[in-house]
């Protein structure tokens, strides 16, 4: 029933039911069941849909096997498919049952310290009250005034080395990224989300790769936004705080002058931001530009068909098609960029 081939589970549980809070969403005229816990979809057929009630009260396999066959009988090989279509289920945790638990995803370890929605909802309060217009300009005003900051160093020949990264690494400049620039890139999806009209969750410290610290905001309603643009600027909202701190620093570096004691940690800060620009923008990765495209093409799960060859047929081939040009585009277009900073 799903797009992918799966082979049939060697034990049946007793019963299968969906998890509560698991919602059906509606992308590209397809079905997409999203957890609410972390995001994780699965598309299912027009057949599989069919089940969603018996599934939503619990049912044997049997019970399901028989609504199938009252449904269509002259259909072959239910019971296998039916087999792989709720152990893709069981695999990504939207499933569960009485014979045994749901299979555990490996997390990133986190520690969640506050509840973010408060504050996220009272700035996003403040924001409303402006007037449209007025909101939109001051947004976008402030990123053409960041890629102004950008244009201004690199065609002043005051662009710093990326080998200075190591070559002059001022702590300064890595403190102020940490202790401002990188939770405002959190607070930024918060408010972001609530502007959209959604709830987030708590905000706290994540270990990316078991010993990188940095901070996180739940944003797992994102799916509830109908609107691609707002779905969009939810995950694009982080970037564009890089964005605007790497166009501020190089306005720094611009208006300062390579003599004053304070190009040291602006240097460090500028190289940061710009890498953590490139890094969140990366759609090969599960990461704020994996979820921009995501939100564009109007399907969670085009990375993970894009980019596997036995889940390709999960989206829909313009979409894959789309989203390997995308991904194809900016990893080359980084290499090209990267090759010319280097060598000027």
């Amino acid at each position: 029933m799903l797009a992918d081939g799966i082979s049939q589970p060697t034990a049946v549980p007793a019963q299968y039911r969906i998890r509560d809070g698991v919602a059906k969403v509606v992308r590209k005229g397809s079905i997409v069941l999203i957890s609410p816990h972390d995001g994780t979809a699965v598309r299912v057929s027009p057949v599989a849909e069919e089940l969603m009630p018996l599934l939503a009260a619990g049912a044997s396999f049997d019970e399901l096997t028989q609504k199938l066959r009252d449904r269509y009988p002259q259909a072959a090989s239910l019971g296998t498919k039916l087999s792989a279509f709720l152990q893709q289920l069981q695999k990504s945790g939207l499933l569960e049952n009485d014979a045994r638990p749901a299979v555990k995803r490996r997390r990133t370890p986190r520690l969640k310290l506050f509840e973010l929605d408060p504050a996220a909802a009272l700035v996003a309060r403040g924001i409303k009250a402006l007037p449209d217009w007025l909101g939109r300009a001051l947004w976008y005003g402030i990123l053409l005034s960041a890629l102004c900051g950008l244009l201004v160093l690199i065609f002043s020949g005051a662009l710093p080395h990326p080998r200075q990264l190591a070559t002059e690494f001022n702590g300064w400049g890595l403190a102020i990224f940490a202790l401002l620039v990188a939770p405002l890139h959190e607070a930024a999806h918060a408010v972001a989300c609530r502007l959209a009209g959604v709830p987030v969750g708590a905000a706290g410290i994540m270990i990316h790769n078991w010993f990188v610290p940095g901070p996180y905001v739940e944003t797992n309603q994102t799916y509830r936004i109908r609107g691609r643009r707002q779905r969009f600027w939810v995950p694009a909202a982080g970037p564009a705080i890089n964005l605007i701190a790497a166009g501020a620093a190089a306005w720094g570096l611009w208006l300062l002058g390579p003599d004053e004691p304070t190009v040291g940690f602006l240097t460090t800060l500028f190289l940061l931001a710009v890498l953590f620009l490139y890094l969140d923008t990366n759609p090969l990765t599960p990461s704020d530009g994996s979820h921009m495209l995501e939100a564009l093409l109007d399907d969670e799960l085009a990375r993970v068909s894009a980019l596997s060859r036995r889940r390709g047929r999960l989206s829909d081939p313009k979409t894959v098609a789309i989203y390997r040009i995308a991904a194809s585009v900016h990893l080359q277009g980084s290499l090209v960029l990267l090759y010319f900073w280097w060598m000027h």
